[in-house]
């Protein structure tokens, strides 16, 4: 990852809660686009996400999926996923 994209990342609110100073939380893909792409995502809802709790992943890979369309577009989305 280019060290401009990790300062933009750094620079978004968090998916969840709109908190800035997030962390690059890794958001699994399919492996042959590097098994992982970084989302934003404060502290709190960075470990609810590491950690499985609850319903908090499927919550959050939502939440990823609309932030990955809406910063890289449709087609991207579709491809990171292998839909």
């Amino acid at each position: 990852m280019s060290p401009t994209r990790k300062i933009s990342i750094k620079e978004h609110p968090c998916l969840v809660c709109g908190k800035h100073g997030v962390d690059e939380a890794h958001y699994p893909v399919r492996r042959s686009h590097g098994g992982t792409m970084v989302v934003p995502l404060c502290r709190f809802h960075h470990r609810l996400l590491d950690d499985h709790v609850g319903e908090w992943p499927a919550i959050i890979a939502q939440l990823a999926d609309a932030w990955i369309r809406r910063m890289y577009g449709e087609e991207r989305l579709k491809e990171v996923h292998g839909w």
